[in-house]
């Protein structure tokens, strides 16, 4: 289950995006300020859902304005088909094409996102 974020989640997310597992499979590899983070709130306001099990917000997923899905989970959440059930719903929600860039060692978003029916469409190697 999802819902929208609201400002009450700012926190929460902030510790999310800068949990070191994530910036390591993220696109930057970097960190964040609270006042990015605060920017890319705004920014996405709207696009970004909370993942619900059983009440407890376990992670987040959000859409880009230029459609590009990223997803993070707390580890004790992860492999339960949570991220692929969240996929799946905000996929459902947008009715519109979404891409994913993901590292191609990060075999948990890449079982994810092919069970909620993604394909590969690209590969790029980069330095």
């Amino acid at each position: 289950m999802i819902r929208l974020a609201i400002l009450d989640d700012l926190d929460m997310l902030f510790k999310w995006r800068n949990d070191p597992e994530f910036v390591a499979l993220s696109e930057k590899h970097e960190t964040v300020t609270q006042a990015d983070h605060r920017l890319w709130f705004a920014r996405h306001a709207g696009r970004i859902w909370i993942i619900l099990h059983n009440g407890h917000a376990c992670g987040v997923i959000w859409v880009s304005y230029d459609n590009h899905l990223a997803i993070s989970i707390e580890p004790e959440y992860r492999r339960t088909g949570l991220g692929t059930e969240a996929i799946m719903t905000v996929c459902d929600t947008l009715k519109q094409p979404i891409k994913a860039l993901i590292q191609s060692d990060n075999l948990a978003s890449r079982m994810a996102l092919s069970k909620a029916g993604f394909r590969v469409t690209q590969m790029e190697w980069r330095p």
